[in-house]
């Protein structure tokens, strides 16, 4: 998830997160197996156990200027994430609003890596990464989610836009936003996750790239924010 990703669970990846998911990549085989992704291939070759606690690092959104912290905890085939929005750039005071759920995440096919930067579009693979290391598809579908806000100033915002269908948003309060379509618009989709497994601590990438029609990219990660084991 980008926290982005999962993951970036996003409000909206930037205040409307969940992005619905594209059909590229996916076959009806891979769809019917549904088989719980608890571990992958990492960039060595072996095997990785992803269960345990994942970190992002305090990642600015340039375009609405403001800044994203994830934390994603990893249990055989579910994911317990909190995705939090802070107005400044360590992550820690002036937190607007959090985003907190519950995931479960199937496994599907391998391919190899296309990395991908902002500013670049495609580039070579780092050179600490064999250039046949593989991503995995990954198949995230919520369970449940919640958001709440931490900051008084967002109350009017949310309030005034009836957002959700309410007009009694109040601070520190969770409201489920499971079925609210002005924040998830999936419950669904699909990314691809990579884990650098020879590093201390180990990194994950993840991605969830699309195409001008909307198809999604193939084992497409950006190279950038990796979240690390805690």
């Amino acid at each position: 998830m980008k926290t982005n990703a999962l993951i970036r669970l996003g409000l909206l990846l930037s205040v409307t997160m969940l992005v619905a998911a594209g059909c590229g990549g996916s076959d009806d085989a891979e769809e019917t197996k549904a088989t719980p992704l608890t571990e992958i291939t990492g960039t060595s070759g072996a095997t990785v156990n992803l269960d345990g606690t994942w970190k992002s690092p305090c990642v600015f959104d340039s375009e609405k200027s403001e800044y994203w912290l994830d934390v994603y905890t990893k249990t055989g085939g579910s994911i317990a994430f909190t995705s939090t929005n802070h107005a400044v750039g360590d992550c820690v005071s002036m937190p607007v609003f959090q985003m907190a759920g519950v995931a479960s995440v199937t496994k599907g096919a391998e391919g190899t890596i296309i990395w991908w930067s902002d500013y670049m579009g495609t580039v070579t693979n780092p050179a600490t990464i064999p250039d046949d290391a593989v991503a995995t598809t990954a198949t995230v579908s919520l369970s449940a989610i919640t958001m709440t806000i931490l900051n008084s100033l967002f109350e009017p915002i949310l309030n005034g836009m009836g957002t959700c269908g309410k007009t009694d948003w109040t601070v520190d309060v969770p409201v489920n936003i499971l079925n609210c379509t002005d924040f998830v618009e999936s419950k669904s989709w699909k990314e691809y996750w990579a884990v650098v497994d020879d590093v201390t601590p180990m990194e994950l990438y993840t991605g969830e790239m699309y195409d001008m029609s909307d198809n999604l990219l193939p084992y497409v990660i950006g190279y950038f924010d990796p979240m690390t084991k805690q």
